[in-house]
Formats: C-alpha cells, structure tokens, sequence
C-alpha cells in the first residue's frame, strides 16, 4: 500500500532526483513511443532500505523527421499533433476493442503483426496504461543476467 501512495501522489507531476515532487506535468508532456515508456521504475535496494524508485528511461535518440530552416518550431508541434491522433485513435480503437473483442481475441491479436491484424504500439499501449499505473523493476545483480519476470512489479490501477 505504501508504494501506491507513493505514486498516487507523484502522478502527473515532474518527480526530481531527490525524489521530490516537483510542478505538474503540462497538458502536452511527451507522447511515449515504447510499451512500457513512463511506467518502468528502479526497483534497486539504496543503503538505508528504500527503493531507488527512479524513472527507466530510454536513451535511445530519434532524427527529426523534417527540418524547417525557418521554422524549427513547427516540426515539434508536427510531432504533436500527431502523436495527439495517434492517442486518440488508440483511445477510440481500445473502446471499440473492449465493447466486442474478448480476452482471447485481445491476446491473439496482441502478437500478431500489424499488417496482419495485429494491434498498433498505440493500442497496446492504451490496454497497458488502463491496467497499471507502473512496473518496477529490480536489479539482476552484475553481470549479464537473463531476463527474469520474477524481477518486476506491477503496480495495478484501482480506479
């Protein structure tokens, strides 16, 4: 229970290093382009305890898809409109998915290519963010460890 108070009152605000909730989150904050971007959390043990609980991030960098000479700030607002649809979409492609598809028809669509029939990282996505609120992920211990679901958390919506 401690955990979930813990983020129930960080959600939708900027969370500091020093783990102090900081100002919200504008209207606009960054669209994910990864399944699990924003929920994934540092499950490390600190030495007094406590969890690390940071934000896992990608550093994965992305080329602009346009260059504007003149205009630099139009392909950010580009990129926003569309990652906007591409919500909103995702949004009424999930409600319409869950009024008539089954538990079955989700699973089997869910690792089905795209073309195939399969969902969009978009939907997949919807369907996550409606079940959790986060995932927290222990550390492996040093080395190269196999992946281990055992290592992560899920922290279940209630609402």
């Amino acid at each position: 229970m401690v955990v979930r108070d813990i983020f129930e009152s960080r959600k939708g605000h900027f969370v500091g290093r020093d783990m102090k909730i900081g100002r919200p989150h504008p209207t606009d904050y960054r669209d994910p382009t990864y399944l699990l971007a924003g929920i994934l959390r540092c499950g490390k043990r600190l030495p007094d305890g406590a969890l690390c609980n940071t934000p896992l991030r990608s550093n994965r960098h992305k080329d602009a898809k346009l260059f504007f000479k003149l205009a630099p700030g139009l392909e950010q607002q580009i990129a926003q409109i569309r990652a906007d649809k591409a919500k909103h979409d995702a949004a009424i492609a999930a409600k319409r998915e869950r009024a008539d598809a089954s538990a079955a028809e989700i699973r089997r669509r869910w690792y089905l290519p795209e073309k195939k029939g399969g969902f969009p990282i978009s939907v997949k996505q919807t369907y996550i963010r409606s079940a959790l609120h986060a995932v927290i992920v222990y550390p492996a211990g040093k080395g190269n460890k196999r992946f281990s679901p055992d290592l992560l958390d899920p922290i279940w919506r209630t609402d």
